[in-house]
């Protein structure tokens, strides 16, 4: 089983983000027709198309085979300090990149049309490159992810369990709080982040704080490293702005640890959380190139 291709295609610059939900009376099968041709570009379109669905949703809809085990949709994480990423669950979740925005507009305009009246569009962000691979904190963004070749397998179900080749993906927008994390000077930025911001290094365990965005993110067992797969980029104006989080792991149980330390369920939450706040968050799977396939029009899968 295959994981859909745009997961590991980069070089593009220009991202939008679109969440849609079914309207009442839908025709639920016309409407995953439509996401399986979305995620589904010619090359000729010079877009990458990844296609996501709720978790209780495909729950009903797929084949068994297809459904990744013990995977549920965003219920409002909160730690004992207050910090809170509150829920935003939605039926779809389209990623298109491109080297520019025209082809990202096109792409999505003709997805908005064919779905028609069977969904409505509920969030649309849009992402884009900031200096190469940092995001708007100016540290560099995705130092923790794995290599290409060993990404696959940190990312996508092995085959032979249930869901095969799909892969569960947490979406997050990360609002900075104003300009505050730019009122702050770079050793104060540096203890927050757990790194050296102009070389990227990471501290030290004795003297790397344990709020330190670092030491709650990079999460051990036994002694093992847990990989997830990070394709954030900035997003917004100046008005609302800051980093988007869409992270894909084949465990949700991966990124949920994450979320609990970051909010600080066991008393100690991630300083970053002090400059910036999630406006929402949702989980989708994001189901395999065979599972897809199965949606796919017959007259589109002959082209």
């Amino acid at each position: 089983m295959n994981a859909q291709s745009g997961l590991f295609a980069f070089g593009a610059t220009e991202h939008l983000f679109l969440t849609f939900d079914l309207t009442a009376g839908a025709n639920v099968q016309e409407a995953l027709q439509t996401l399986a041709v979305a995620g589904n570009p010619a090359t000729t379109d010079m877009v990458n198309v990844v296609v996501g669905v709720r978790p209780s949703l495909w729950a009903e809809i797929a084949d068994a085979e297809d459904i990744p085990a013990n995977v549920h949709d965003f219920s409002e994480a909160k730690g004992e300090d207050g910090f809170t990423m509150p829920a935003e669950q939605h039926d779809f979740w389209i990623w298109i990149s491109a080297a520019g925005m025209d082809a990202c507009w096109d792409w999505a305009r003709e997805i908005i049309i064919n779905f028609g009246n069977n969904v409505r569009m509920t969030s649309e962000h849009r992402g884009w490159g900031y200096h190469g691979n940092l995001d708007l904190t100016g540290f560099v963004d995705g130092t923790e992810n794995p290599g290409r070749l060993e990404a696959p397998q940190h990312v996508a179900v092995p085959d032979g369990q249930p869901g095969a080749g799909s892969s569960i993906l947490l979406f997050q927008p990360f609002e900075h709080t104003k300009f505050n994390w730019y009122e702050t000077s770079v050793p104060e930025q540096e203890q927050a982040i757990g790194r050296t911001k102009l070389d990227n290094i990471e501290f030290d365990d004795d003297v790397k704080p344990v709020s330190a965005h670092v030491a709650r993110t990079n999460i051990d067992t036994d002694e093992r490293e847990i990989k997830v797969w990070r394709r954030n980029v900035a997003y917004g104006d100046m008005h609302h702005h800051g980093t988007l989080f869409v992270g894909f792991t084949n465990e949700q149980w991966k990124l949920e640890d994450m979320i609990d330390r970051m909010t600080g369920s066991d008393g100690v939450h991630d300083t970053i959380m002090n400059f910036m706040h999630v406006t929402g968050s949702a989980w989708f799977v994001i189901p395999s190139v065979e599972a897809m396939l199965k949606f796919l029009p017959e007259d589109d899968d002959e082209d």
